[in-house]
């Protein structure tokens, strides 16, 4: 789960920059000539920014730098508290110099971007920050594009992820098709090409990209297992992330030569690592909004060690959206290594179980046990599990991986999940309908209208029935009309009116003002080819009864709804049958 939290209203530090005698002595040096400008910037990112940054995001553990082009980089300041190796280390490169990643918006196949000088439009506002979260928006064309940050609590429960929130509202009167990329230039500390760990597939050291539902919950970066320098984690689904429709992990030098169109190639290494996340083109029409949200930070693997070194991660805590779990189900990834000890051993038939408590299942088709088989000396590899909860119990769960092979001491991790009580939304029958309204015999086939066809204030309901009569309750379930005859026939209780040859009432009645004499006029039409125009009357002692207008034969069964208009103004032409 990943909460977002508030923090104070706090100054921004500014980030300056040696830029001009470094610049300078570097162009006049020619040390970078016909370079492409990216390179120069990843080369020396302090050197290469028109305008200085701001720390305008921070927290105990990490803070985020914004340029004014409302590109951004992050790092750590104490991070996770215990690892003292991850103090003051980069979690996107060149911080605190943004530069080397940023935003695509693309409209109707035209690309605006911040990233590499670029524009993501007019600005409309420069990044300000205000109650912890700094915004940044943008006019493209019809398009309004608002770019919020903040920190947010992760897995971890400390307030050290970033969450990266992009809206597109379309202003104009016209539909167009919107689509956005977020391009993260990925860094752990000094190691601008650390792995990426994705479940269900491994080690990502070479471009791959995973589309739709392939998309993982998150993915983790570290570059050693049992000691990790940093731990940064990509959370793509739960909390309030939007799955994106593609991910591609890829060599920055790669991804640097587009602003959006991109092709994997699985030959290129990941020496240089960096992230691209795809929300496709969706129609936007006029007044619209689309909002994505995405989060990046540390990473908190559980890890214990022995023979074998295991971690494990899973989500902090599940939210509720739409009366259903989120991410449901959830995934469990257990990272095993062999640390290469002195003497070099190859450990085979290992074995990762999860343990489950009560409260969290497997989902269909998962086992406890997944065999990872022969595990050679300074080897590593990773499994998954998908899970779902039941709710019952609720609460703070603990669950773990317990990793054996023969002749080793099995290693168990823990490791909770906080599953919140689904608010169960009992549905009630409203008084007077417990036991339904009867509305004639048969099958009924006509929708209810809604309209105060009484004058009383309130609305009632109207419903055609197979029976040839029209009914009208009170929202109490009480009649509209007390049982009474209307030509000399006795009406079913309920009925406001009953055709004389009984046809059924199959189209839906409409419901409307048409003669513009402040009362609800009834239109509806029968199986046996006529319509009705019916209105409620009031008599001066206030005994309603039905005043039958108009009854227009047509010839043939009638199934669909009267369409009414309003009846032409004094001195207006009725234009009807032109």
């Amino acid at each position: 789960m990943l909460r977002t939290s508030a923090f104070p209203e706090v100054s921004r530090v500014w980030v300056y920059r040696l830029a001009g005698i470094v610049a300078s002595y570097l162009l006049l040096s020619g040390a970078f000539a016909a370079q492409d400008p990216m390179e120069l910037r990843k080369a020396n990112p302090g050197a290469y920014a028109d305008k200085g940054a701001a720390i305008e995001l921070f927290s105990e553990f990490v803070e985020v730098a914004v340029d004014p082009s409302g590109a951004f980089t992050m790092g750590t300041r104490t991070g996770d508290p215990d690892n003292p190796q991850d103090d003051n280390k980069r979690l996107l490169f060149g911080h605190p110099f943004p530069g080397t990643g940023g935003t695509t918006l693309r409209v109707d196949g035209s690309d605006f971007t911040n990233y590499a000088n670029g524009t993501l439009g007019s600005v409309v506002q420069p990044p300000q920050t205000s109650g912890g979260v700094n915004t940044t928006i943008w006019q493209a064309g019809d398009i309004l594009f608002t770019q919020r940050l903040s920190l947010v609590s992760g897995d971890s429960g400390r307030a050290d992820t970033l969450s990266m929130e992009y809206t597109a509202t379309n202003n104009g009167a016209v539909s167009h098709q919107v689509a956005i990329r977020a391009f993260f230039d990925t860094q752990l500390g000094d190691n601008d090409g650390a792995p990426f760990r994705v479940p269900l597939i491994g080690d990502v050291t070479r471009e791959t990209e995973l589309l739709g539902n392939a998309v993982p919950q998150s993915y983790q970066s570290f570059d050693d297992l049992s000691n990790p320098t940093v731990q940064t984690q990509g959370t793509l689904i739960g909390g309030m992330a939007v799955r994106p429709d593609r991910v591609v992990w890829g060599n920055w030098g790669h991804l640097n030569d587009t602003p959006f169109d991109f092709t994997v190639n699985p030959n290129i290494i990941n020496s240089d690592s960096a992230v691209a996340l795809y929300w496709n083109d969706q129609p936007l029409g006029p007044g619209q909004s689309r909002t994505v949200v995405s989060y990046y930070g540390l990473g908190d693997i559980e890890v214990v060690g022995g023979e074998l070194v295991v971690g494990l991660v899973g989500p902090g805590e599940l939210t509720i959206q739409n009366g259903s779990y989120n991410p449901s189900p959830f995934t469990v990834t257990a990272f095993v290594s062999n640390p290469a000890p002195a003497v070099k051993t190859i450990h085979t038939g290992v074995v990762a179980e999860l343990q489950l408590p009560p409260g969290l299942v497997f989902a269909p088709g998962e086992t406890a046990s997944h065999p990872l088989g022969e595990l050679p000396d300074g080897a590593a590899t990773q499994t998954s599990w998908q899970v779902l909860a039941t709710g019952n119990p609720n609460g703070l769960l603990g669950y773990s991986v317990l990793v054996t092979a023969p002749g080793i001491q099995p290693i168990s991790v823990p490791r909770s999940i906080l599953v919140p009580p689904l608010q169960e939304t009992p549905v009630a029958l409203h008084p007077g309908f417990e036991q339904g309204v009867p509305i004639g015999d048969g099958l009924v086939q006509s929708s209810i209208g809604i309209a105060d066809i009484d004058q009383d204030g309130l609305n009632e309901i109207v419903v055609g029935g197979a029976d040839g009569s029209l009914y009208g309750y009170n929202g109490d379930g009480s009649p509209v009309l007390e049982p009474m005859g209307t030509k000399g026939q006795p009406l079913p209780f309920g009925s406001l009116f009953q055709t004389l040859d009984g046809a059924p009432i199959l189209s839906s009645p409409t419901l409307a003002d048409v003669d513009l004499d402040r009362r609800v006029d009834i239109f509806f039409g029968t199986d046996g080819g006529e319509v009705f125009h019916l209105e409620i009357k009031l008599s001066s002692d206030g005994m309603k009864s039905v005043d039958d207008l108009i009854s227009s034969p047509h010839g043939t069964a009638i199934s669909s709804s009267p369409i009414p208009r309003a009846a032409p103004a004094p001195g207006e032409e009725d234009d009807v049958g032109r």
